[in-house]
């Protein structure tokens, strides 16, 4: 018998089997310890399903009979008080499943199931004891539902005891993502959705006292932790389940400032300012504070190195300087700004270069050897001292092209100068190179952006390849191509000898020219036959011939794309080779076509040799020299007709 244990409540349908049962349940009446009741149905031969009775507490026998006497033997059937359910906690969890559920209650005995709502699937329980069951819940519809409890998985509690099946929790954002480990309290917010009200928070190890501040953002505190990373969770019930999403914070030990270099900064604004301390974190933003005048975002160079520019200040004097990095403000170092100018520049050469930096030369008066620093705006790079009045340095590469001052310094940050201005050009860039096929000593088109007009303008073919350019607009420079091997190279333009910032175009090298095609494509070896030769590479200004297998004929440029030329008499019949080439070169190197040389045409007999003035009559033509491929063609008079090749005779 399938339950083998029911409720006293009765109403279980039981299956009972065996063999030989009759086809129809209507005489067959199933006995409970004595009560009979008829059965329910008759499933089959071997099948019979009863109803149980209310029944008292207990063991008791369960047998069949029907018809006059025929009785099964009995079966022991165990009679329980059924399980009552009188709390779930927690009360509400994800829609997706998976989250364990402890149900308060009494009379518990294994094995028993849970099931959530009177439509949801049955799930096993862990019987921790009489009065408390585990149960893991599958996905589910959202909603409020009932929890039930079954000790035969057919008869279920009746209960009030509601859960609540919400979207599952997910979190987007958690901050700060670092804290220090001297804040008096951690407080960590937890951005996200379906947050519900008994969510709970652990950090690390340590519980944390959470407040639901709505459906989409929880605060967490906790008292304070070693330093490291520690784990953020959220859970229906922190310490018992697995939390819904996690993400870690880091403790750390605070910022400290240690030095700053130089320690001096002038009141103009610029000076760029290297701050060497410990526990610089590598997240968040870094900010500089100067005192309390003035926040400017810092760049940080490593844990222990953070550089800020200093602000433009109304007096000179002393300040502290701290950083914030990640909401954590460090101890503050001192910083002296100072107002005078102990040298006057006149003048830097060159006054402007590219954005990829170039060499210059600072002319000024009053100029020392003290004077290692060149600044252009935030910048710094070493001085040379060339003499008391100019020093040497490298304007810097910038990302952005504009107008930055420019400076020298000491090292200290001692001693200033004045200010001159420094412009930074755009990097020239090519868009496209017109035509694409050039041979060396032709002209190409550059087409691009930011060229400057000046005596620096040229354009780079390749890694050697230089020549100078034409400067038409800023758009667009004309440049003859340097001789280099045949083949593609990448085309820039330079506004300055150090700009290679910019896009290259591409180029492909070929000899003079490529020949493409040839028509007519055979001819009398007695020459003068006139074709036109299609290739690329042509220039309208070349001065250039056609070479029929080594045999120079004169060539008439009738475009960028072909030729004219007539062929020279040959001396024998043949297949040659035909070039286009520059007139000055002794041979050719670019792609060739195929010209057949016939024998002398020689026409010797018409069959029949009369015929009528409208013509329409088919004649025969004898001779020598014909082709043997191709097509042909008759002229009588000034009238052409085509023929057909029958042999070379």
């Amino acid at each position: 018998v399938s339950p083998s244990v029911v409720s006293t409540t009765g109403g279980a349908g039981l299956t009972v089997r065996g063999s030989n049962f009759p086809f129809d349940a209507a005489g067959v009446r199933c006995s409970f310890g004595g009560l009979e009741v008829r059965a329910h149905a008759t499933v089959s031969s071997s099948a019979i399903v009863c109803v149980s009775p209310a029944l008292a507490a207990g063991a008791t026998a369960l047998s069949v009979s029907w018809g006059n006497g025929i009785s099964t033997k009995a079966l022991e059937l165990t009679v329980y008080e059924p399980p009552t359910v009188r709390e779930a906690a927690p009360s509400q969890g994800s829609a997706s499943g998976g989250s364990v559920v402890t149900v308060f209650g009494e009379r518990f005995v294994a094995p028993m199931t849970c099931m959530f709502g009177t439509e949801g699937w049955a799930v096993d329980a862990k019987v921790v004891s009489s009065s408390e069951v585990q149960c893991m819940t599958k996905a589910h519809a959202e909603g409020s539902v009932s929890v039930q409890v079954s000790r035969n998985g057919v008869e279920y509690s009746q209960s009030d005891v509601q859960y609540v099946f919400s979207l599952a929790a997910t979190v987007s954002k958690v901050t700060p993502r670092v804290m220090r480990v001297d804040a008096a309290e951690l407080v960590v917010t937890v951005a996200g959705e379906n947050f519900v009200s008994d969510t709970k928070c652990t950090i690390g190890q340590a519980e944390c006292t959470t407040s639901v501040l709505s459906s989409t953002e929880i605060l967490c505190r906790a008292s304070r932790l070693a330093v490291g990373n520690h784990t953020v969770s959220l859970s229906p019930d922190a310490g018992t389940l697995d939390g819904l999403d996690r993400v870690t914070v880091s403790v750390v030990d605070p910022p400290e400032v240690v030095r700053i270099e130089p320690s001096r900064a002038h009141i103009r604004e610029g000076t760029r300012l290297v701050v060497h301390g410990k526990n610089f974190i590598t997240e968040g933003e870094v900010t500089c504070v100067f005192g309390s005048m003035h926040r400017s975002r810092g760049v940080r160079v490593d844990g222990s190195r953070v550089t800020c520019v200093s602000p433009k200040a109304g007096e000179a004097g002393s300040l502290e300087l701290s950083v914030v990095l990640g909401g954590m403000e460090s101890n503050g170092g001192s910083l002296m700004l100072v107002a005078q100018d102990q040298a006057k520049l006149l003048a830097v050469h060159p006054s402007r270069c590219s954005v990829g930096g170039c060499a210059v030369e600072v002319v000024g008066e009053t100029l020392g050897e003290d004077y290692s620093v060149c600044r252009f705006g935030t910048q710094t790079t070493a001085a040379t001292m060339v003499s008391s009045l100019v020093v040497r340095c490298d304007a810097p590469a910038v990302e952005l092209p504009g107008v930055v001052n420019v400076e020298v310094m000491s090292s200290s940050g001692d001693l200033w100068s004045s200010e001159l201005s420094f412009t930074y050009d755009p990097s020239a860039s090519v868009s496209s190179v017109q035509p694409s096929m050039a041979h060396s000593g032709g002209v190409v088109q550059v087409v691009g952006s930011n060229f400057l007009p000046g005596g620096e303008l040229e354009c780079r073919f390749g890694e050697k390849g230089r020549s100078g350019a034409t400067w038409e607009s800023s758009s667009v420079v004309r440049c003859q191509v340097p001789s280099l091997p045949h083949g593609e190279v990448a085309v820039g333009v330079r506004n300055y000898a150090t700009d290679d910032g910019g896009d290259l175009g591409r180029l492909e090298i070929t000899g003079c020219c490529a020949a493409r095609g040839i028509r007519p494509s055979r001819g009398s070896v007695q020459g003068g036959t006139r074709v036109t030769v299609s290739g690329i590479g042509i220039e309208t200004t070349d001065k250039l011939v056609c070479n029929f297998g080594g045999v120079h004929a004169v060539a008439e440029v009738v475009s960028t794309s072909s030729v004219t030329c007539e062929s020279p008499w040959f001396l024998a019949a043949g297949t040659v080779e035909v070039r286009l080439m520059d007139e000055s070169a002794a041979s050719g190197t670019g792609d060739a076509v195929e010209f057949e040389y016939m024998a002398r045409v020689e026409v010797t007999r018409v069959m029949p040799s009369v015929g009528p003035v409208g013509g329409g009559r088919l004649v025969t033509v004898v001779g020598s020299g014909f082709a043997t491929t191709g097509e042909g063609s008759c002229r009588m008079q000034n009238a052409v007709s085509k023929g057909r090749l029958v042999s070379s005779t």
